[in-house]
């Protein structure tokens, strides 16, 4: 690689010039390289699956590598990186990135039924993923429908993690593909803990069970330890669980039960084939509302059922009577919202919204509050930090 030959042969102060600016931070150089450099480290420690078999990567050997990332130093770095490795680098659009998937899941298994050398075998993402691949593809010609669930039939494994995903999203996919999504929870504190089964039953809603050699418990909310609903903070003891914070012996003491199972913070029950379904954050996804204590995830997973929501999000706001309402955010089906648009009319009211969801949820479950938007506000890892959200709503309610 010329560039990094040039950087690296340079005197020390020349590598210490700036190479890039972005978002207000300058980057020299012999910064940018060394992150090549492990990302590159990163890339040759993986095993590749050839045509005659998996082996260590000294080399990439042209191998194609998807680059998902905003242009800025962590983009150029992972450009060189593969190169650094024998890599090509594909850049994917940040804007379509489902469009862009889906087209590489095309070009992997052409319609004449061959497959492509180093074609994709397995995609793993974030719920928000599969919705924005749904919309994508019902927003494609009937050829490229055909070409596009054809090709996503011939992956091998497709799974989901980061968040809960909704059962209609789960189903959705199904129908297009032929894959249920393999869903599973971990965290960076201890990687892979719970995983429905690769060959076995994968039940929609749940996160499986607890893999070999890792113990999970549930710390049951009332202080008594015996609460008859069964929803409590998720433990989880691993072989792979970290020893501690690191200069935060405070926060990693509160972090640990007495006899050493991390608390996770998700709340969560157990349904009766011992399959774990996660309820959501407990400071973020459980409301307390007039007595009930609600599962954000359980409501939003009904809302997305309605024909009028393309996304949403529910979080409990404060109220003076109850503690908390039910409160949606909605993103409109961009169809529907055009043609509600030509008859100046909204493209949803809480009143419809109200009567719709009476007949599917529990009135004390029902959305008491509704806001109609144009997205929603998401990270890089396609989440909505509810606790953000609560306040600028409960500030700012316009």
């Amino acid at each position: 690689m010329e560039l990094v030959k040039e950087v690296t042969s340079k005197r020390p102060e020349s590598q210490e010039d700036i190479a890039i600016q972005a978002d207000k931070k300058s980057y020299t150089y012999l910064q940018l390289v060394s992150s090549a450099r492990r990302i590159s480290n990163l890339l040759s420690n993986l095993d590749l699956k050839t045509g005659t078999g998996v082996k260590r990567n000294a080399d990439l050997d042209g191998a194609r590598v998807g680059i998902v990332a905003k242009p800025g130093a962590e983009f150029v770095a992972g450009i060189l990186g593969t190169w650094l490795s024998g890599g090509v680098a594909v850049p994917l659009a940040l804007s379509y990135p489902e469009t862009e998937l889906l087209h590489r899941w095309r070009e992997s298994y052409p319609a004449d039924g061959t497959k492509v050398d180093n074609a994709i075998t397995v995609f793993t993402g974030v719920p928000t993923m599969y919705t924005r691949l749904i919309q994508g593809y019902e927003a494609m010609d009937p050829e490229l429908k055909a070409a596009s669930a054809s090709a996503s039939r011939h992956l091998r494994l497709m799974m989901c993690g980061s968040s809960a995903l909704p059962l209609p999203i789960m189903q959705q996919w199904e129908t297009i593909t032929g894959h249920r999504l393999l869903e599973r929870y971990g965290m960076t504190e201890f990687v892979m803990a719970i995983s429905n089964p690769i060959r076995g039953k994968r039940k929609g809603g749940t996160v499986g069970k607890p893999l070999p050699s890792v113990q999970a418990k549930i710390l049951l909310d009332d202080d008594s330890g015996s609460d008859k609903s069964g929803v409590g903070e998720l433990c989880v003891k691993s072989p792979s669980l970290f020893k501690e914070y690191w200069n935060l012996p405070e926060v990693t003491k509160q972090s640990f039960t007495d006899d050493g199972f991390f608390k996770t913070g998700d709340a969560v029950t157990v349904d009766e084939d011992g399959y774990y379904i996660i309820l959501g954050r407990t400071n973020a996804d459980i409301m307390k509302v007039g007595g009930y204590k609600l599962s954000a995830l359980e409501i939003e997973a009904v809302l997305l059922e309605h024909p009028a929501i393309s996304e949403c999000v529910v979080l409990g706001l404060p109220d003076k009577d109850y503690g908390e309402v039910v409160c949606a955010v909605v993103v409109p089906d961009a169809e529907l919202k055009r043609k509600r648009d030509e008859e100046l009319k909204p493209a949803l009211s809480l009143h419809e919204l109200s009567s719709w969801a009476r007949e599917r949820l529990a009135p004390y479950k029902v959305p008491r509050q509704l806001f109609v938007w144009d997205s929603l506000p998401r990270n890089a890892m396609g989440k909505v930090n509810k606790k953000e959200l609560k306040r600028k709503l409960a500030d700012d309610p316009k």
